[in-house]
């Protein structure tokens, strides 16, 4: 933002100052005519996004007759001398403005001729010094108290107060307090205090306190505070306050609070909660607050909020609630509210309420209610609402609403009422209503006139198999009869 001010004014914070990228504001005062005065909002409005630079520059050559007065707001101060305002009365003369603390601003002036350091200046500030320092670069160390720093880079090490430093680029290790710091990049650990902190990437690791920290990438652990962790991508661990914390995405683990979280992916684990958490795949853990947890694909785990859980698949255990879950396949167990769940297979267990619940196959258990329910097959116990339920078999049980069956079959025991029935064979049961029922499909028992015509029949010259038996119905005495081979 430009701006050309005269007479009084006030600068408020911006909202899209907030969004985390360098915001430079400028000034060009006119001091023409009359005094400039510019009144500061107060550092608190920015939120911690202190990533404003505010550049204040007599344009009109003119502040050695009219004043530019600078006021920090409320009990904010300008430099550690605790001043409240800051002149400009050099014509020419411009300031640079930064936050370096809740309540401090930093201000590094330059006198005429638009701030261009003088050859004399230039060599000043590139020299070795004692305590094993070297600093190259304008203000680079100016203000350093650590030891064995190097610092290369226009305001590299500025002011830091830590041993063992390696900074390089503009505003590397700037206000840095931590130890054993490695800085590479525009702001990489700018204002720093955590300790043995590796930081490569602009504003990695800036305003960094955890320990322990490694930040790859532009804004990696940004405002981070859990020790331990290690982030790689645009703005992985930005603002993550949990501990041992691996982040690999760009915004992975962004805002996590959990501690012992692994994050790969695009978003994954953003803003999590859970402790205890893998999540791989775009997206995977986005919002979870469950523990315990591995997710892995796209959107798996998504707004998850039940402990114990491991989904793989696309969108799989999507906005799941139900504890101990363990679900396979694209949308498995997908916004499932059941407790106790394995269920593998493309939508299986798909808006699932039931629980103690396995189910295997293409949409097995889909938006299944009943409880103590085991199914196999395509569309097996699909929309079932029986408990107790036991079905294998494609579409097998779909549709049920008693308790208490056992179905084997392609489509046996659909649309079944019954309770305690069991069905056997290719559509058995389909619509049956009555209860206490042992059910077989007639494809599957063929019938004879009597025991002598299904003896003639089943024979193992026939294509009969030795050794069992072979039941059928009995027209002679409309029983079930058998043939032992």
């Amino acid at each position: 933002m430009i701006k050309t001010i005269t007479g009084s004014y006030t600068l408020d914070v911006d909202d899209s100052w907030r969004l985390g990228q360098l915001q430079e504001i400028y000034l060009q005062c006119d001091t023409t005519l009359a005094p400039v005065t510019i009144d500061l909002f107060e550092i608190v409005d920015l939120e911690r996004f202190w990533n404003v630079k505010i550049f204040v520059t007599d344009v009109a050559q003119n502040a050695g007759t009219n004043n530019i007065t600078i006021n920090a707001f409320g009990s904010d101060i300008i430099d550690e001398t605790g001043t409240s305002s800051l002149t400009i009365s050099t014509d020419g003369a411009s300031i640079e403005l930064q936050v370096v603390g809740e309540t401090q601003w930093l201000g590094s002036e330059s006198n005429g001729g638009g701030g261009i350091p003088t050859l004399q200046q230039v060599l000043d500030f590139n020299h070795d010094l004692v305590d094993g320092n070297n600093f190259q670069g304008t203000f680079a160390g100016v203000g350093n108290t650590g030891t064995d720093v190097i610092a290369l880079g226009t305001s590299s090490a500025y002011c830091n107060t830590s041993s063992q430093i390696v900074a390089v680029g503009t505003k590397s290790a700037f206000y840095n307090v931590g130890q054993n710091i490695t800085a590479s990049g525009s702001y990489s650990a700018y204002c720093n205090a955590g300790n043995s902190v590796t930081a490569i990437g602009t504003s990695s690791a800036s305003y960094n306190t955890g320990n322990n920290v490694t930040a790859l990438g532009l804004e990696s652990a940004y405002c981070n505070t859990g020790g331990e962790v290690t982030a790689s991508g645009y703005r992985s661990a930005y603002c993550n306050t949990g501990g041992k914390v691996t982040a690999s995405g760009t915004s992975s683990a962004f805002y996590n609070t959990g501690n012992f979280v692994t994050a790969s992916g695009y978003k994954s684990a953003f803003c999590n909660t859970g402790i205890y958490v893998v999540a791989s795949g775009s997206q995977s853990g986005f919002y979870n607050t469950g523990s315990g947890v591995t997710f892995s694909g796209d959107y798996a785990g998504t707004c998850n909020t039940a402990n114990f859980v491991t989904a793989s698949g696309y969108y799989s255990a999507y906005a799941n609630t139900g504890i101990a879950v363990s679900s396979f396949g694209r949308a498995s167990a997908y916004c499932n509210t059941g407790g106790n769940v394995t269920t593998s297979g493309y939508c299986s267990a798909y808006c699932n309420t039931g629980d103690n619940l396995t189910s295997v196959g293409y949409r097995s258990a889909y938006c299944n209610t009943g409880d103590d329910v085991t199914a196999s097959g395509y569309d097996s116990a699909f929309q079932n609402t029986g408990l107790r339920v036991t079905t294998i078999g494609s579409r097998a049980g779909c549709a049920n609403t008693g308790n208490a069956v056992s179905s084997l079959g392609y489509g046996s025991a659909v649309c079944n009422t019954g309770f305690n029935v069991v069905a056997l064979g290719t559509g058995s049961g389909l619509g049956n209503g009555l209860s206490s029922s042992f059910i077989v499909s007639n494809n599957a028992l063929p019938t004879y006139a009597n025991y002598a015509a299904a003896s003639a029949a089943i024979t193992v010259l026939l294509g009969g198999s030795a050794n069992n038996t072979y039941f059928y119905h009995d027209q002679a005495t409309n029983s079930i009869g058998a043939v032992r081979l």
